[in-house]
């Protein structure tokens, strides 16, 4: 799914030149603000796996536009453990003013969602 959604994403962005694509960002380097983390949370997010598996920014300020994570449905639906480090992983793209969108592998009209959410943030193409 993450190779398909790579070609999609490269297909999206020929229409927003000012975009870039950046797979498997550390979600340490997204975050500014470490305000109301508990020290369990702190540890998930500076963990050296913990990643956003795809982030299109501006590639003049190279500001993170969207973030993108992509679940399989069989992992992130039975995962407790899982589940947890998405609901911290949300929690820290929000509270870091990152527009996030989850995508589920078992979903479909991806282009739409993500074209839209380009548009709603203003982003020009």
């Amino acid at each position: 799914m993450k190779i398909a959604l790579m070609k999609l994403l490269k297909k999206i962005i020929k229409d927003f030149e000012n975009l870039k694509i950046a797979m498997h960002v550390r979600l340490s380097d997204l975050i500014t603000d470490y305000t109301g983390f508990t020290k369990k949370e702190i540890e998930y997010i500076n963990h050296q796996w913990s990643h956003v598996d795809f982030v299109l920014f501006d590639k003049l300020t190279y500001k993170p536009v969207l973030c993108i994570e992509v679940d399989g449905t069989t992992y992130h639906d039975y995962s407790k453990r899982q589940i947890n480090h998405d609901i911290i992983k949300e929690k820290v793209l929000k509270q870091n003013n990152h527009k996030f969108l989850r995508i589920k592998t078992n979903n479909s009209d991806e282009q739409q969602k993500i074209i839209s959410m380009l548009k709603d943030n203003n982003v020009s193409y």
